[in-house]
């Protein structure tokens, strides 16, 4: 059985030998190997290719994606301008809520929230970041993130500010009569949105300084055919 065995794989061996000795006499092994030249650099190609056209489309969606996060920046700098502008009607507001608390009714408009403008920034993906990098200096990078943080630190303040002022609506004498509880809260509730108004006053003047130095100018949003401008006084802030 040790022998068949050997005699088959020495067999195996000597047919080996001599087709590769056929396929060099007969120009077999130059065409073979032309051939595997092709096919290589025809895969070499189409795989450089299909890396060609996936970094022209990371290129356009990361263009993309850079133009819509510096037009976010833009809007959260008009909502600053906005803030900026109503901050010192909503504290004399807030104030006067306080003042008056228990001592007389409020007057309807100051039960009613005023409406408090915000937006937010969507972050950067990691690969788009990568890339504005690539393309501008990493402090401008720095400065973009920091303010997209205080954008949507406004909005979040903002609704944090508008959930408050709902604890106004407990000193309406049309909803019930009015508790020494009912006035704790209301006073507490102000107190919370003069901490808040303190918050989104700081991120204001962040925006503010750092912003219009890196090319970013506010938008001008149209609101219903009509220019959305900050107050121009505190008497604007009913209307």
């Amino acid at each position: 059985m040790f022998t068949a065995v050997r005699n088959s794989i020495l067999g195996l061996g000597r047919r080996i030998g001599l087709s590769w000795r056929a396929l060099r006499s007969g120009g077999m092994l130059r065409l073979f190997l032309f051939e595997f030249m092709v096919v290589l650099c025809g895969v070499l190609a189409a795989q450089g290719l299909q890396n060609w056209s996936h970094e022209r489309e990371l290129d356009n969606y990361s263009s993309e994606a850079i133009s819509r996060y510096e037009a976010e920046l833009a809007a959260g700098l008009e909502t600053a301008a906005i803030w900026d502008a109503a901050l010192p009607c909503v504290r004399g507001r807030v104030d006067d809520i306080m003042r008056l608390a228990g001592e007389e009714p409020l007057p309807p408009s100051f039960l009613l929230r005023p409406g408090l403008w915000s937006n937010r920034v969507t972050p950067l993906s990691e690969e788009v970041e990568v890339r504005f990098r690539g393309d501008v200096r990493d402090n401008r990078v720095s400065a973009f993130k920091d303010s997209a943080a205080h954008i949507n630190r406004i909005d979040r303040l903002g609704e944090a500010v508008a959930g408050e002022w709902q604890q106004f609506l407990r000193l309406d004498p049309d909803r019930g009569r009015i508790r020494e509880s009912d006035i704790a809260a209301v006073r507490d509730a102000a107190a919370r949105i003069h901490s808040d108004l303190s918050s989104i006053e700081i991120s204001v003047d962040y925006l503010n300084a750092v912003l219009p130095p890196l090319g970013i100018a506010p938008t001008t949003s149209i609101e219903d055919g009509v220019r959305r401008l900050p107050l121009r006084d505190c008497s604007d802030f009913d209307r």
